[in-house]
């Protein structure tokens, strides 16, 4: 009996480690994941990564030979009523050295956001040619079509918006 019990234990623990729920960092590079936390550049400064206001977001990724477009929307509307589209140009991948490979491309806020802050109040409706860096999880998610790790976006001076993606 006992050994039955730690079997279906094992079992449990694998099960879950797999979908990505009791280690928050597992997932699979060809899946398209929600939005986990997010962060605002502004004069060049970093803020702290919250999941406070959009972590009942939704996420759509569209793919073609040339680039991938990620929109952020909410779970209630359509994709194409985004917060935010990034718009990343496969064909300008540059690898850093350090873990993180740019693109370049453009990020579109959306005319009626809600994770907004004084800097996307300004930009609201607005498409801004934007540097974007992905972190290794996220290059190998890129070229599977899927979407998982880190975008940093640069746009402006001094500006721009961080978003991981990860299973919940």
């Amino acid at each position: 009996m006992m050994k039955i019990k730690t079997i279906a234990l094992s079992v449990s623990i694998l099960f879950l480690s797999s979908c990505g729920i009791l280690i928050p960092n597992t997932g699979s590079p060809s899946k398209c994941y929600n939005p986990y936390s997010y962060s605002i550049l502004k004069d060049g400064l970093w803020g702290a990564w919250q999941t406070y206001g959009i972590a009942g977001y939704s996420s759509h990724i569209r793919y073609n030979s040339k680039q991938c477009e990620v929109f952020i929307y909410n779970p209630y509307g359509h994709p194409s009523d985004y917060d935010f589209k990034i718009t990343i140009r496969k064909d300008t991948a540059i690898s850093d050295g350090d873990g993180w490979t740019s693109y370049q491309g453009e990020i579109s806020i959306g005319q009626y956001t809600s994770i907004a802050d004084t800097y996307t109040l300004r930009d609201q409706g607005k498409t801004i040619r934007a540097t974007i860096k992905a972190d290794k999880k996220m290059t190998s998610a890129l070229e599977k079509n899927g979407l998982w790790g880190t975008l940093n976006i640069f746009y402006g001076d001094g500006k721009g918006r961080g978003f991981t993606f990860y299973p919940r």
